[in-house]
């Protein structure tokens, strides 16, 4: 199976049959992916389509993910530890020589959690993991796709903090599912506003599960720590964890939710501190008050223990009504995402449909096509009219309104009569017909006569083709640009020097600089960056930025005289992009390169410059009749039936015959 046969988005598996920039999330497809991952349109066990990496972190990768089999999106998590692996030309991941116990000791625990995860009950709030894969000499975690938002966004949307009548009544959702998680087996070790989602129905999702080394400073491999609720004793090797880490945890979630701020690191607090004080938040009574408090204690012997225990601690108060805040029920109904799902179903199916009626495809071209593309929608499904729904659902109403609706017609035949009374005047619509039909083939004669035969009749002279985009000049690196320690600044379309003379970027971070081509940015700016903005980063961690070498650039050889044969393959051994032109010229040499739109030292632009070669077309009748299959051929690939087909770096490209 051809890695996108379906014609997906690498950005965001939506339909996209033109290729280049995806209309729905802007991702162009040219973009070239970091070698250090999964390159776009890889294939897993023959059946997941990778797509652009999405996030990384200590333990691993995300991607976008297409699920040929199911026809869905989905998530697919990588297990590749940074700083103890390297990544292969063809996509294999290789431990360091040092590290080759503890790469594989770590995958078995990765393995095991991603496991785990996929025997959870469905009803659990709990991203499923829907496959394990092997491959690679690596591990993948396979995950349903959820449209969610982070509590993080949510919070800031509703005005930045909640009553505690509302945190009790949005969290609490949460804190059952983290205890049927702990009845698993499973500890999170990360809880945070960036790891738990809400989806479009309010629900609260929990996800980005790691194993115990990713989550623990100075283990085999960089811990990922959430500052002020990572628990103190992830911060030590030495100390046990349990249930008691997320109930510290989740004793963050609800500081944070109710004042609106982040608490202070673990690191940085001392034995017996309260955090939450009492008359801080107006509608918390005290014994919520001193739940929260408990479930932050610094030291183990004075925190809670377990999250059911959390939880009772929370609702010990007389005007609680712990009734409202029990774990949900079970249903076995579809819940709204499935729903969705089979929207989008329909919503791809249809804008599929939509866009060979365009193309005007034959039908056996329609065959081409795979159906049951399940993602981002790409147009509106056409709403009911409500309505007529109202009709259905009310039978007396119905019969009540049907004779209104016959007695209409009756009631307008009088202003009908009277709009028939008036009369065209068919010599001026005549007039005013033959006139726009002048006017439209005089500009029609007017932009051949300015384009098309100004090329013919002089095509040296014929302007340079251009992208329509402009180059990213960049902008200088200050101190105004870093963010707040610990997360990695904005360094995408700054310049290099100034980020390599920052001394407090220095200072902060090892890194690491690659030059690579780029025709979107101008020689020395940043292009892409590893990790990504606003991503946390330990002091010392490894920062990699792309610098732009410009736009690269070969020099036109010289092709005029040149047999077709040897021209072309010249011009595709440098990656120059190219056009056959036939002229209907009997002076010109046959099967010889007659002209280019080109000088011999040109230089040109490897990725957006298209040359025009110039041959003699052959009157031979019998050449004709040999050439009539392979044209044929090759105009059933390009869905056109006129032109000459001309192949070059660029692929197959349709050009007019030029007489």
């Amino acid at each position: 199976m051809a890695a996108n046969e379906y014609r997906l988005c690498m950005g965001c598996m939506s339909p996209n049959f033109d290729g280049g920039v995806c209309s729905v999330c802007g991702y162009d497809q040219n973009t070239p992916g970091d070698p250090r991952y999964l390159q776009p349109c890889t294939t897993l066990a023959g059946r997941y389509v990778v797509g652009r990496l999405v996030a990384s972190d200590p333990e691993g990768a995300w991607y976008v993910g297409y699920d040929c089999d199911e026809e869905l999106r989905v998530w697919i998590r990588e297990y590749v530890p940074s700083n103890i692996t390297r990544r292969q030309t063809d996509g294999e991941v290789q431990p360091l020589p040092s590290s080759e116990a503890q790469y594989k000791a770590l995958m078995a625990d990765f393995e095991d959690l991603c496991r785990a995860i996929a025997a959870l009950p469905p009803t659990e709030k709990i991203l499923p993991v829907t496959g394990v894969v092997p491959a690679n000499n690596t591990v993948y975690a396979v995950y349903r796709y959820i449209k969610t938002i982070s509590l993080e966004s949510f919070l800031q949307r509703s005005g930045g903090h909640l009553s505690w009548r509302h945190t009790k009544k949005l969290l609490m959702p949460l804190f059952h599912t983290v205890t049927s998680a702990h009845r698993a087996g499973l500890i999170h070790r990360g809880l945070s506003p960036r790891t738990i989602h809400l989806d479009q129905s309010g629900a609260l999702w929990l996800s980005c599960f790691s194993i115990a080394a990713a989550r623990t400073n100075k283990s085999e491999i960089s811990a990922q720590l959430f500052t002020g609720y990572a628990a103190p004793e992830q911060y030590s090797l030495n100390s046990w964890q349990g249930t008691w880490t997320d109930v510290y945890a989740l004793g963050a979630l609800a500081y944070w939710a109710v004042t609106g701020q982040n608490p202070p690191s673990a690191q940085d607090r001392v034995y017996g501190d309260d955090l939450l004080e009492e008359g801080q938040c107006p509608d918390m009574p005290e014994s919520a008050v001193r739940a929260i408090n408990r479930a932050l204690a610094v030291e183990l012997e004075d925190r809670t223990q377990t999250a059911e225990a959390f939880i009772a601690d929370l609702l010990a108060n007389e005007g609680s009504n712990t009734a409202v805040y029990t774990a949900p029920s079970k249903r076995s109904a579809p819940d709204a995402q499935r729903v969705e799902e089979e929207r989008h179903r329909a919503e791809i199916l249809q804008a599929a449909a939509n866009r060979r009626r365009e193309e005007r495809l034959s039908p056996a071209q329609e065959l081409d096509y795979e159906e049951g593309i399940d993602l981002m929608a790409v147009r509106e499904a056409p709403r009911p009219d409500p309505a007529a729904s109202v009709l259905q659902s009310m039978p007396h109403a119905r019969q009540e309104l049907e004779p209104r609706r016959q007695q209409r017609p009756a009631q307008n035949m009088g202003k009908r009569r009277k709009r028939k009374q008036k009369r065209s005047h068919p010599f001026l619509s005549w007039f005013l017909t033959l006139l726009l039909a002048t006017g439209a083939l005089a500009g029609g004669f007017y932009w051949i006569a300015s384009n098309y035969l100004n090329d013919l009749l002089n095509p040296s002279s014929r302007p340079k083709q251009s992208s329509s985009s402009e180059v990213s000049s960049g902008e200088s690196f200050s101190d105004d640009d870093l963010l707040e320690e610990g997360k990695v600044p904005p360094l995408v379309g700054k310049v290099a020097s100034s980020v390599k003379n920052n001394k407090e970027l220095s200072r902060r971070y090892e890194i690491d600089y690659v030059e690579k081509y780029n025709d979107k940015y101008e020689e020395g700016v940043i292009f892409d960056q590893q990790p990504l903005e606003g991503t946390e980063l330990e002091e010392g961690g490894k920062l990699t930025l792309f610098v732009s070498q410009g736009a690269e650039r070969i020099e036109m050889p010289e092709v005029v005289g040149k047999e077709i044969e040897e021209a072309t393959g010249l011009l595709d051994g440098l990656g120059i992009k190219y056009n056959l032109i036939p002229v209907q010229n009997s002076t010109y040499e046959p099967d010889v390169i007659v002209r280019a739109d080109r000088e011999p030292g040109t230089m040109l632009d490897k990725n957006r410059d298209t040359v025009m070669l110039y041959i003699r077309e052959s009157s031979d009748k019998n050449d004709d009749d040999d050439d009539e299959d392979d044209r044929e051929e090759d105009d059933r690939s390009s869905s056109s039936s006129k032109g000459t087909v001309s192949r070059g770096k660029g692929g197959i490209k349709i050009v007019d015959r030029v007489d």
